[in-house]
């Protein structure tokens, strides 16, 4: 009887994106028993190769670890649990032997855990300096860092494939201040159900963060592939720094590039704003499958493929006070009104708004139907997705 090795994953990802969070996983790669829960999905896999290409390669994550366990959190018990996990010599002598350096971090979603962050980051450091004598501490860059994170009731411990977060980008140098993070874009692209196949219009594009997400899609190019060294590339113990490089040039000669058909399009009202989107995208290297133009929105019909747009994702102006409702309402009647005559029969607009409702009721009946209202966060920042389906 051969038995196959399986190492756990966790994926953080932002709350209320845990479904294109998890499909994105499964189209990576090949996983079993994966669960999803708040902000987190749960996995496993045949080779910790399989984690690495996605902390590489995967765009809504926030975060990509080897899980080392998970249990019922509780206060009295957290060191204790904490220590059980980490005591798995088998599994953690590669990220913590002799010689090697660590720290411990934390990060506790609850806010009324009544627990001293930094004390348990010590207690359980010592519990790993007691385990694997031969460690080094290292709080500036150390090779492994191990992550004790407490997610609704749920006590996870991992080690951290990135040691950064994932939802930063290279490519966001020229910004405004309504940006939103590159995780969500790429999660809302997801959620239209846009591929190469499909085209994708973003209305109000600021400075292109969903088409730049939505190039990178379309491309199978990672969001670090102009910036590996994020990544801790000479510390994992599975493989050398240089087979680290040559999996990571691997991974990119998988990229689709050479495409003269441009499927996505990135419009906007500033000038100001389009030219900061081809900077930036072009800070990405996915400039040449977007077309960006100044538009304003009730002129996006004329410079649009004749056979229609798949999918409309967009982040249209937040409403802020009673005083704008009425210039904000005017926006989306005007959104609505021209895509009745762009969206294709199957075509999906995804929204991101504050006021759910109040779009709702803007909608078109005959037209578009409201499909799905879903809660989701940016960070701290609790907002809504619309997903609206054209009539047949």
């Amino acid at each position: 009887m051969i038995t196959v090795e399986m190492y756990n994953g966790l994926v953080i990802c932002d709350r209320g994106f845990e479904k294109e969070c998890s499909e994105e996983i499964k189209e990576l790669t090949v996983v079993s028993d994966l669960r999803i829960g708040e902000s987190f999905v749960t996995f496993g896999v045949n080779e910790r190769q399989d984690l690495l290409m996605l902390c590489y390669r995967m765009q809504t994550a926030v975060k990509v670890l080897e899980l080392l366990g998970a249990c019922p959190f509780k206060a009295e018990t957290i060191i204790a649990d904490c220590t059980k996990f980490i005591s798995q010599k088998e599994i953690m002598s590669p990220w913590v032997g002799l010689g090697r350096s660590f720290k411990i971090m934390t990060r506790f979603d609850q806010a009324d855990t009544g627990l001293d962050s930094q004390q348990i980051a010590t207690q359980v450091g010592s519990a790993v300096y007691s385990q694997f004598p031969g460690v080094k501490v290292d709080v500036k860059t150390p090779q492994t860092i191990i992550c004790i994170y407490i997610i609704a009731d749920t006590l996870f411990v991992g080690i951290d494939y990135s040691h950064e977060n994932l939802a930063k980008r290279e490519y966001k140098i020229f910004l405004n201040p309504t940006a939103i993070r590159a995780t969500v874009g790429a999660a809302l692209v997801r959620a239209s159900g846009f591929n190469s196949r499909k085209t994708l219009l973003d209305p109000f594009n600021g400075t292109g963060t969903i088409a730049i997400e939505a190039g990178f899609l379309v491309m199978q190019q990672s969001p670090l592939f102009y910036k590996k060294e994020y990544l801790p590339i000479a510390s994992y113990p599975f493989f050398t720094e240089a087979q680290t490089i040559a999996f990571f040039e691997n991974l990119d000669s998988q990229r689709i590039v050479g495409s003269s058909s441009k499927s996505i399009f990135g419009y906007d009202i500033i000038s100001k704003h389009v030219d900061s989107s081809k900077k930036n995208a072009k800070i990405a290297g996915v400039l040449d499958v977007i077309h960006f133009a100044r538009v304003e929105v009730d002129w996006i019909d004329l410079k649009l493929p004749e056979d229609g747009i798949d999918c409309i994702v967009s982040v249209p102006p937040a409403y802020r006070d009673a005083v704008e409702k009425d210039s904000i309402d005017k926006v989306y009647k005007q959104l609505f009104h021209r895509a009745k005559e762009i969206v294709s029969t199957n075509g999906v607009i995804i929204l991101l708004v504050n006021q759910p409702n109040t779009v709702k009721s803007l909608i078109p009946p005959e037209l578009f139907e409201c499909v799905e209202v879903r809660p989701v966060w940016m960070g701290h920042t609790s907002l809504f997705m619309l997903k609206i389906v054209r009539k047949k």
